[in-house]
């Protein structure tokens, strides 16, 4: 098999990942007890905790707020802080966790084209920004893998005084990101399974110790117990309930695996989309849906060519798994035109091979010759 999905859930993991996993199912509940099991378990958290920290260039492991992936971390940053009617600066890049819970909550969204290329203008969200609550911007767009500009976009915010959300679901270990260190107030929301590596089930939301938010849950932390309010002490007046010990600490080995081969990885990512970019390029019929700079994704159409059936007839005749339709995100293929039936989208991981590329390549030329 040639696991060219990357962007949905990584396939291929390093083995300390599944080893810290293992190790882990024999655990206790953190926080609930003093005994040996249960003092592990807790230590295994924080040890994920710190080590999320320190890959993301904070000093501070308690502004890393543990959720089950990067919908529900999302979905706390929205629920915390917005209400009816509430002004909402977004692009049409987002996807589902962030429109369907804006349109959910019943809020006034402005959304942010391009006026030209793949990524918005930072000068357009300054200009929507007067009277919202929140700006939201993707970092790297899962459909066409286009990098937005997170920096000059948080400053524009800063200076209105808006707090900006970042959804880091294709960012997160793929592109360098030290959320603290940009202007003004920044949440950043990613999961745990795609370029971190980490196990399905974890995800995170970076929240400053100056930012709060409405709990998502509430429940049971272990902490302040004879009390009818949540604690207003991190990590649990966000985490409530048993955390999933296992998952972060699988996360946790990732993070470590990940820090000194991050830098390297990432070039080498960046040259073999390159090169799956330059391959595609050159196949009759075919159109590529990302820039050439894209982050880790090329997506394309065949003619007239079912995108379903495309990535069907590459899973079937060449093992190669891809992902075809609309990718959770309406807006951005309304505005590339493929709102109909979507399009293929590649994607590329840390295990990703360039022998991999090629076969694809040759793979996609033969659908393109027998559409």
């Amino acid at each position: 098999m040639i696991y060219l999905d990357n962007a949905a859930t990584s396939y291929h993991r390093p083995l300390c990942v599944s080893r810290a996993v293992t190790g882990a199912l024999r655990s206790a509940n953190p926080g609930r007890s003093g005994h040996g099991p249960a003092l592990e378990a807790e230590a295994l958290l924080l040890k994920a905790r710190s080590a999320l920290a320190a890959f993301f260039g904070s000093s501070d492991p308690f502004e890393y707020v543990f959720t089950g992936n990067c919908t529900e971390a999302l979905n706390l940053a929205l629920r915390g802080l917005l209400k009816p009617g509430d002004r909402v600066v977004a692009s049409v890049f987002e996807h589902n966790s962030v429109l369907r819970t804006l349109y959910a909550l019943g809020c006034d969204v402005v959304f942010i084209a391009p006026r030209k290329g793949f990524a918005v203008d930072p000068a357009d969200y300054a200009a929507a920004l007067p009277g919202a609550k929140l700006a939201v911007l993707t970092h790297v767009s899962n459909v066409t893998g286009a990098r937005q500009p997170i920096e000059q976009t948080a400053a524009v915010c800063a200076e209105a005084g808006v707090p900006l959300l970042l959804d880091g679901a294709q960012a997160a270990g793929c592109v360098p990101i030290a959320p603290k260190t940009l202007p003004g107030q920044v949440l950043y929301a990613f999961p745990g399974h795609k370029g971190l590596l980490g196990p399905t089930g974890t995800g995170a939301l970076f929240l400053p110790q100056s930012f709060e938010l409405r709990p998502l849950m509430t429940g049971g932390t272990g902490s302040r117990s004879s009390e009818p309010e949540q604690p207003p002490e991190r990590p649990d007046r966000y985490e409530s309930g048993t955390a999933n010990v296992a998952g972060l600490a699988g996360l946790g080995a990732a993070l470590q695996w990940l820090m000194p081969r991050r830098a390297r990885l990432t070039e080498r990512e960046r040259c073999l989309t390159g090169l799956l970019f330059d391959g595609l390029s050159r196949l009759p019929g075919l159109k590529l849906r990302s820039p050439e700079n894209a982050v880790n994704i090329v997506t394309f159409t065949l003619r007239d060519a079912d995108p379903a059936e495309t990535a069907d007839e590459l899973w079937r005749l060449f093992a190669i798994a891809a992902r075809a339709g609309l990718h959770c995100a309406p807006l951005t293929h309304r505005f590339l035109g493929t709102e109909r039936g979507g399009a293929v989208r590649l994607s590329i991981g840390a295990f990703t091979t360039s022998a991999e590329i090629t076969a694809c390549v040759d793979a996609v030329r033969y659908c393109s010759l027998h559409v």
